[in-house]
Parts: structure tokens; C-alpha cells; sequence
């Protein structure tokens, strides 16, 4: 007798906390842990039930903000089973910010109001008044009481896992190589703002964006994709990723690990994408196909007067409408700067491609369109 007298006083004490109660009602506060690594989840649940049924009854639970600690409401389910018998389950999760013992506190609120004051409240809402007249009681709940463990020196806190994928791994000066990370988990929310290291000789644009972050009993269960447009003149190699993570739930630290890529850049000499020559070659001077495109260009013009006669408009003016149709079709910076090259180019213009080149591989406050009327410009 003494022997069991004794254990049931141990799981007194060794509870996280106990059942309690006023005249109005009882409560129960407590954890899935008392004893917890930094950052690693908690789930804190506290339960209220009516005991004086004499009028209708309302519960509150108020937690006190601590740098300590981050607190978040997952859930509160109430219920009444009959006439003013009121039950409520609040359900919090917690992360500890600090290793060192932790005191969380609650202020549990219990407002009554009789049926009289709870229908003259359905009328006064109604007719746009004022809300339920309550009397409310505050208990300051006794301090929940959590020992924080310190953790490593570490980039995630919680199972993650890390994939990567490179797009290209051949590209030319004027391209981009794109290159993805994605990680994917639970435990404390992923704060990792960057991937990759910088680069020698690398231009690089990271694009942060993500999938999902909601909060579970797990913690946050989060996806997080990193992409990546790097840029260079010469061939260079992106690093293998080491990220160091520690796992609450194996007591352990491990690596999120992702491979190395090389990336082959091919270099364009911007005189070979010019025509050198103003004439095609004639291999054979009376071929029949230099008949026939001599047939054409006499047809053409014969067909261009024609219409300018009878028209009002000479060929002159519609061959310039058409002239740089090559350039009005491009859609971004990168398909100008190919056309420029190819067609275009000439020293005046070196400027306008430098400014594309910033547009297409670089932050730049210049306007596409803007850049492609200044073109049209100069050309004409």
C-alpha cells in the first residue's frame, strides 16, 4: 500500500501540469514535453469545462508575448455537450528561442452571461448595438516551466531534404545557365535567403520563392525553390552545397548535400555574326537561277513603280516601312541583340548593345521598347 501510495505521488510531480478548478469550472494545462532542444516544436494544450450551469459560459486563453519563445495558435475546438455545459480545447504549438529554463505564461479568461443579457444581444446586433454583456473572471495560470537545450551551429532545424537540377550545362557568352535548389521539409521555418557562394568572374540573379509554409503539430512543413541565371564569358564550375541541419526528432546533425556542375561557355566573336560580303559569289554567270532571280528583281520593280504610280506612294517609302522589320519583331533584349549583330552592326550602335546586354544579363532601369525605338532611331 505504501509501495503504490508512493508511485502516485511521483506521477503528481512529474506530470508537466495538473488538473485544476474554480466554482465556475476546471482546467487542465499541459505539454508533450518538458524538456526540448532550441527551436524544436512543443504542442501545448489546455482544456476548460464548465461547472457552475447556471448561465452560458465562455472560455479565453491569452498568451503573454516573450522574446524567449514563438507561440502560434493551431487550433480551438469547443463544444457543448447540453444547456450551459461548455467545453473548449485550444491547442498551441512552441518553439524555444533560447537555451536556458523558460517560463510561459496564459491568462485563462471565463466570461458568464445569463440567457436573458445573451438574447437582448441577438435584438441590440440586430438593430446595430452594442455585443453580449459578460462577467468575466481572469486566473493566471501558473508558469509552464520548459529546460531549452543549446543545439550546433547550424543553416535548418528540422528533416529537410535538398534536390538541385541545372537546365544547361553548355551555354554561349549571351545566355544564361539556370539552375535550381529546392528544400523541403518540416521543423522551424527555412530562413535560408541564399545557395550558392559567389562565383569568380560569374554574374549571378537569384529568384527565392515558396511552394507552401504552414504550421502542423510537426512544425512548419515548408518548400522553398532557389533559381539561379548565372552568366559568364569563360567555362567555370558551380560548387558542390554542403548545408548542415539538425534533427530534433534523431537527436543528430546531418548534411544536406547537392553536386557540383560544370558549365561550358561558348565564346562569340561578334564580327562573324556580319555579313562580310555585299554580294553573293557567282559561281556560274549564266545559271538559270540567276536567270530567274534577275526575272524577279525586274519584276519586283516593274510591280514597286506600278503601285507608287497609281498609289500616290513611292517604293522608296514602302521599302523603308519594311526595312527594319527585323528589329520591330523582336520581343526581348536578347532577340535584339542577336539581330543587331547579324544585320545591323556598326560602330554607332556598339553603345545601344551595351545597354541591351545590361537589360537581358543585368538589373537595369532601361525600358525594352524604349531602347528599341532609340535603334530605329540611329538606323534611320
Amino acid at each position: 500500500m505504501k509501495k503504490n501510495l508512493g508511485k502516485f505521488i511521483l506521477l503528481l510531480f512529474t506530470l508537466p501540469l495538473c488538473l485544476h478548478a474554480t466554482s465556475l469550472a476546471s482546467y487542465k494545462l499541459s505539454a508533450n514535453k518538458t524538456i526540448a532542444y532550441v527551436k524544436e516544436p512543443i504542442i501545448i494544450t489546455f482544456t476548460a469545462k464548465q461547472i457552475d450551469n447556471s448561465d452560458n459560459m465562455f472560455f479565453l486563453l491569452q498568451a503573454k508575448k516573450s522574446p524567449d519563445y514563438e507561440l502560434h495558435l493551431l487550433t480551438k475546438r469547443s463544444k457543448e455537450v447540453k444547456k450551459h455545459d461548455a467545453m473548449v480545447t485550444f491547442t498551441y504549438i512552441l518553439f524555444p528561442l533560447k537555451a536556458k529554463k523558460i517560463n510561459v505564461n496564459f491568462d485563462f479568461i471565463i466570461q458568464t452571461a445569463s440567457n436573458q443579457a445573451l438574447a437582448q444581444s441577438y435584438v441590440d446586433d440586430h438593430d446595430g448595438g452594442k455585443a453580449v454583456q459578460t462577467n468575466n473572471k481572469i486566473i493566471h495560470l501558473k508558469p509552464f516551466v520548459l529546460s531549452v537545450k543549446a543545439i550546433p551551429n547550424v543553416d535548418l532545424i528540422g528533416d529537410f531534404t535538398l534536390k538541385s537540377k541545372c537546365n544547361n550545362t553548355k551555354i554561349t557568352q549571351y545566355e544564361d545557365a539556370t539552375l535550381i535548389y529546392i528544400i523541403q521539409g518540416k521543423g522551424y521555418k527555412n530562413n535560408k535567403k541564399n545557395i550558392l557562394t559567389k562565383i569568380q568572374g560569374v554574374t549571378q540573379f537569384l529568384e527565392v520563392h515558396s511552394d507552401y509554409l504552414r504550421l502542423s503539430k510537426e512544425g512548419y512543413v515548408s518548400k522553398k525553390i532557389y533559381t539561379y541565371a548565372l552568366s559568364a564569358k569563360e567555362k567555370f564550375n558551380i560548387p558542390a552545397i554542403k548545408i548542415k541541419a539538425y534533427s530534433p526528432t534523431k537527436h543528430k546533425v546531418y548534411l544536406l548535400t547537392a553536386p557540383s556542375y560544370s558549365i561550358d561557355v561558348t565564346k562569340i566573336n561578334p564580327f562573324s555574326l556580319t555579313d562580310k560580303e555585299e554580294f553573293p559569289k557567282v559561281k556560274e554567270f549564266f545559271s538559270l537561277n540567276e536567270i530567274k532571280k534577275y526575272f524577279i528583281y525586274i519584276f519586283l520593280f516593274l510591280a514597286g513603280y506600278i503601285t507608287a504610280k497609281f498609289s500616290g506612294f513611292s517604293f522608296l517609302k514602302i521599302n523603308k516601312e519594311y526595312k527594319f522589320q527585323d528589329i520591330k519583331d523582336t520581343q526581348t533584349a536578347k532577340e535584339l541583340i542577336a539581330v543587331l549583330m547579324k544585320n545591323h552592326y556598326h560602330k554607332d550602335i556598339k553603345k545601344i548593345i551595351d545597354e541591351l546586354e545590361e537589360l537581358a544579363y543585368r538589373k537595369s532601369e532601361k525600358n525594352f521598347n524604349q531602347i528599341k525605338k532609340e535603334v530605329l532611331f540611329l538606323l534611320s
